[in-house]
């Protein structure tokens, strides 16, 4: 039976997983998990396989949830030399103690290294039949969560210690402003992380948080399965 919604991506998809195990609702849900760095019938060599996913974007909505974590790469660990940069028109706040970065430099080193990790939305854009979203990645943690649960990035921020997370939210809205403008170019929506996960700080809000350093959790999972059941709704 063809689905009704087909949902791709990287481990930002876990969220919805772990609420589809409980999930009774109307509308019949294919999801595939994709681990580029392992060949699967889904990817192969690191490129999308057209023909296994041509099939599943025949439906009339289709949901990516492509990368995301690279902004928590470059700076959820303190740099050897610190640094800060101004966000025009978002945060301007800077401390001058730190090395300040001019603003068009930081955005032209996210966008190279951003915009070639989501590829695989250039390719499964012209498959699709209906509406494709891409999903915004969840913006930074709070410090006091980072530090209860690192994982991977333990031992780098044993080492330097944390950004502070102003500069990381920063890093977090220069990511998804490539995420925005890909969907700008074809001719897809940007799906926002949803305002009422967000804390008034502009970080991931507490019920929403996954017990590691940069992952929503199942909660987070539902409340994106609710807005798509009201999107797919919408559609004719």
């Amino acid at each position: 039976m063809q689905a009704d919604i087909f949902i791709t991506g990287m481990s930002n998809t876990d969220a919805i997983a772990s609420a589809l195990k409980s999930y009774k609702g109307p509308l019949k849900v294919d999801l595939v998990r994709l681990n580029p760095k392992v060949d699967s019938e889904a990817f192969v060599g690191g490129k999308a396989n057209l023909d296994f996913f041509r099939p599943r974007l025949k439906v009339k909505l289709a949901v990516l949830a492509l990368w995301g974590n690279w902004y928590n790469s470059l700076g959820i660990a303190e740099h050897s030399e610190k640094f800060d940069f101004i966000y025009p028109g978002f945060d301007e706040e800077i401390d001058e103690s730190r090395r300040i970065i001019p603003f068009q430099q930081m955005k032209r080193t996210v966008n190279n290294n951003v915009r070639y990790r989501l590829d695989a939305a250039s390719a499964l854009r012209p498959l699709a039949s209906g509406k494709v979203l891409m999903m915004e990645p969840p913006p930074p943690n709070e410090d006091d969560h980072i530090k209860q649960f690192p994982s991977a990035f333990r031992e780098a921020i044993a080492a330097t210690g944390l950004t502070p997370a102003p500069i990381r939210r920063k890093l977090w809205k220069l990511q998804s402003q490539v995420y925005a403008d890909m969907c700008d170019e074809l001719k897809m929506e940007f799906f926002p992380f949803l305002t009422e996960a967000t804390s008034p700080d502009g970080l991931l809000a507490s019920e929403y948080r996954f017990r590691d350093p940069t992952h929503a959790n199942a909660l987070y999972g539902q409340k994106v399965i609710e807005k798509l059941e009201q999107i797919h709704g919408s559609l004719q």
